[in-house]
């Protein structure tokens, strides 16, 4: 749950999630990657070639 204090300060946006074939073609400004253990290099290049200002990438830790 997400205090409204939160909204009030303007310190939270709406924003979208997209899959890799929906924003293919596309640009954003900021571009969230969350790699998945499938994930292939043609996929990675696609989602992160999309930002123009700012790009992270989410990756699980494997298990050990």
């Amino acid at each position: 749950i997400i205090p409204m204090s939160y909204f009030a300060r303007g310190e939270l946006a709406h924003a979208y999630a997209l899959d890799v074939r929906e924003i293919q073609s596309q640009k954003v400004a900021h571009c969230i990657y969350v790699m998945g253990p499938r994930a292939t290099r043609e996929e990675a290049y696609s989602a992160l070639s999309r930002g123009t200002r700012r790009t992270a990438i989410i990756m699980e830790h494997p298990e050990t």
